[in-house]
Parts: structure tokens; sequence; C-alpha cells
């Protein structure tokens, strides 16, 4: 009984929360669908464009934590050897990438996942496929174009990496149109 009650109670509270949101029916009810995806969401080897500012975000947001998580056990502001930023940049880049993939938010197909602008809207998030190959190509190249020295100095400075690297270093975001 308990249980059931419990189950009931979720229900009513998440309906109430998603009204108003994508899907939301007049009756309270919900509905969510998967994502259109097109012969190059399905196929391209490499990120569309329509996608790659916020898959720049995801990279840079990955990039910010991974160091984050290395920078917090020295004491004080002690700088990270190079070698060490390095290792951290490749190894984040070479590592997992799950819970990314293609979201429809409001009728339009969005790149979400952590540290991207849709990862908190509801709906059903269409990922694996090539999207872990396409991040790990992705993040190869914002090391290899804007270089690790670079972004580690830029996040050793305290400058959000999300900004430094998609809007100033490759300029896969544009300020006026992108959520950051």
């Amino acid at each position: 009984m308990r249980l059931l009650f419990s189950s009931t109670l979720f229900l009513v509270v998440f309906a109430g929360l998603v009204r108003g949101q994508e899907g939301a029916q007049p009756s309270g009810g919900i509905k969510f669908s998967t994502p259109d995806l097109t012969d190059e969401d399905y196929h391209s080897p490499t990120v569309p464009l329509q996608y790659r500012c916020a898959v720049c975000q995801a990279v840079a947001y990955q990039l910010e934590k991974a160091l984050e998580k290395e920078q917090i056990k020295l004491i004080g502001r002690k700088r990270l050897s190079e070698v060490v930023y390095i290792d951290v940049l490749d190894k984040k880049c070479n590592g997992e990438w799950d819970g990314y993939g293609i979201k429809k938010v409001n009728g339009v197909n969005r790149f979400t996942g952590d540290g991207v602008p849709y990862e908190n809207d509801f709906g059903f998030t269409q990922t694996g496929g090539k999207w872990p190959f396409r991040l790990t190509n992705e993040c190869q190249n914002i090391l290899g174009e804007v270089g690790e020295d670079e972004i580690y100095e830029a996040f050793y400075d305290g400058t959000p990496l999300k900004k430094f690297i998609c809007l100033k270093k490759t300029k896969y975001c544009n300020k006026k149109h992108d959520e950051l």
C-alpha cells in the first residue's frame, strides 16, 4: 500500500513539474517523442554542423571537470605540471562519453548531455551510435587546434573553458545565438 501511494505521489508531482513543457497535454498527460534523425545524424563520421556548438560545450565542460578533479589534489594555488595536465586532457578525450546524444526539444533536435544547455529538458535522448566516436574525435581536434598549454592556462587563470574554447578559440559558438 505504501509503495502504491509513493508511486502515485511521484507521478502526480512529476506531471505537475512538466506542465508547460514540450509535450504537455491540456488534460495533464505527457507526450514525448524520439528525435527525427537525418541521414547525416545517423551516418556522418563527424559532428553535424547544427550540433557543433553544443558538442564543443560538452567537450569544454568535460575538460574543465577533468582539470578541476586533478587540480583539487594540489594544496594551494600550485600549478599542475605539463606532463600531468596533458595526460589529464588526453585521457578525458579518449575516455567515456556516455549520456550524450540527440533529444527533441520544442520540436527541434538538440544535442544534449552534461554541460549542454538542454541537458535538463524532459524528453528521450537517443545516445550511442556514432556519438562517442564523434565526441572523442572532436575533443582531440580541439586539443590540436587550441593546444593543451593554452587550455590549461585559461583554466588556471579562471576563464570558463566553454567561452574560451567555443567562443574565442574555435568560434564554434556565436555569442548572439548560442547559450553558454
